[in-house]
C-alpha cells in the first residue's frame, strides 16, 4: 500500500509540477518504500483514465512480509513521511498556482496599458508621414500579436499547469522586449507616462500646427496649440531625436505659462520657432500643475543673464526625461499636487 501510495504520489507530482525543484522528494518516497516492502510481486495494473487513477494489484509473501515489518521498526514513520510529503507536495503546487495567477495579472495588467497606448498612439500618427506610420503601426501589430497569445492562454487554461507556466513565461519575455522598446523610444515614453497619470477631471491638450505626427522641412516655421480644463500652469519641453531638450514655454521673453480653463494658446505664436537641424523624430510634452513651477524665475533669470532664450539640458535617456518633467511644482500646505500631461510628435528633415 505505501509503495502504490508513493508512486501515486510520484504520478501526480510530475503531474503537475515537471519542473519542480525539490527532485530529491521523489526519489527518497520510492527509496524508503522499497526499503520497507522489498520482494512484492505486482500481478496486475489498470488505469481508470475517466477517473484519473492508476490501479495496481500486488502479492506478498506474508511470513517475509511480517519479519520485514519486525526489522524494520521504522515503517511508521516512513507512512508518515510519506503522508507529510504528500502535504508539502500540495503546498507547493498551491503555491505554484498563485504565483501562476499572479503572474497572469500582472501580464493582464501590463496589456491593458499597451492597449491604451496603441489606440493612443493612433491618435498620434493622424497626419504623419507614410515611413512614421509604418514604424508605429508594425508596433501595433506586435501587440495585436500578443493580445491574441494572451486570449489563446486564457482559453486553454484547463491545460497541465506546467504548460501554463511556460506560455507565460514566453508571453512574460515578448513583453519585457516590447517594454525595453517603448523605454527606448521618447515619444512611446512620455505616451506611455502620460495613460499612467491620467485623471480624466484635470486634462491638457497639446498638438502642432499641421496635426499630430506632421512632416516640416527645414526653415519651416512652426507653432504648437495648448489648451487645457482648468486653469493652470504650464511647461512646454521640445525634445529632439538627439536628446537634447529645449523647454519653450515659458522662457526668458515670454515668461506668462498661465492657460485659462477652455482658452488655447498659441506656443510659437511670434514665428520665433523655426526647423533646424539635427533632423528627425522630435517629440513635444506638456505639463499642467494647479500651482505654479519651482524655480522657474531663478532659472529664466541666470538664462538671461547668460543671454540666453530659453533653457536647455543634455537628456540621457527617455526614462530620465518623463522622470523629470513636472518635477518642480509649488505644493501648497494642506493640498494634493494635481498635474497633466500630454505629448505630440512631428517628423523634421532637410530641405
Amino acid at each position: 500500500m505505501s509503495y502504490s501510495l508513493s508512486v501515486s504520489i510520484q504520478s501526480y507530482f510530475e503531474e503537475h509540477l515537471s519542473e519542480y525543484e525539490d527532485n530529491a522528494v521523489k526519489s527518497s518516497l520510492l527509496l524508503s518504500s522499497r526499503l520497507v516492502l522489498d520482494g512484492i510481486e505486482e500481478k496486475e495494473n489498470w488505469t481508470d483514465c475517466n477517473q484519473h487513477t492508476y490501479w495496481m494489484m500486488v502479492v506478498i509473501d506474508k511470513q517475509k512480509a511480517d519479519k520485514q515489518v519486525k526489522e524494520q521498526g521504522f515503517i511508521n514513520q516512513v507512512l508518515d513521511r510519506l503522508k507529510h510529503r504528500q502535504d508539502e507536495i500540495q503546498k507547493g503546487i498551491q503555491s505554484i498556482v498563485e504565483l501562476s495567477n499572479q503572474r497572469m495579472k500582472r501580464i493582464e495588467g501590463y496589456f491593458q496599458h499597451i492597449n491604451q497606448l496603441s489606440a493612443k498612439m493612433d491618435q498620434k500618427i493622424s497626419a504623419a508621414g507614410k515611413q512614421s506610420s509604418e514604424n508605429y503601426r508594425n508596433l501595433f501589430q506586435q501587440i495585436n500579436s500578443m493580445s491574441k497569445q494572451l486570449n489563446q492562454l486564457h482559453h486553454n487554461k484547463d491545460q497541465r499547469l506546467n504548460k501554463i507556466i511556460d506560455q507565460q513565461a514566453v508571453l512574460l519575455n515578448k513583453l519585457t522586449r516590447m517594454s525595453s522598446t517603448i523605454q527606448s523610444d521618447y515619444l512611446l515614453s512620455f505616451v506611455s507616462d502620460d495613460i499612467l497619470t491620467n485623471d480624466q477631471s484635470f486634462r491638457v491638450y497639446i498638438s502642432p500646427s499641421k496635426g499630430q505626427g506632421a512632416d516640416y522641412y527645414e526653415g519651416e516655421r512652426i507653432t504648437f496649440k495648448v489648451s487645457a480644463n482648468r486653469n493652470c500652469y504650464i511647461k512646454v519641453m521640445y525634445i529632439q531625436s538627439t536628446g537634447e531638450e529645449t523647454l519653450l514655454l515659458p522662457n526668458v521673453y515670454d515668461r506668462n505659462n498661465y492657460v485659462k480653463a477652455g482658452q488655447p494658446i498659441i506656443v510659437g505664436k511670434l514665428g520665433e520657432l523655426i526647423i533646424l537641424p539635427p533632423f528627425g523624430k522630435d517629440t513635444i510634452s506638456v505639463a499642467a500643475s494647479e500651482t505654479p513651477f519651482s524655480n522657474l524665475v531663478d532659472q529664466l533669470n541666470l538664462a538671461a543673464k547668460l543671454k540666453q532664450q530659453y533653457l536647455t539640458r543634455s537628456l540621457s535617456t527617455p526614462s530620465q526625461a518623463v522622470r523629470t518633467r513636472a518635477v518642480g511644482v509649488v505644493k501648497p500646505l494642506n493640498a494634493i499636487k494635481q498635474l497633466a500631461t500630454d505629448t505630440c510628435f512631428i517628423v523634421s528633415h532637410s530641405k
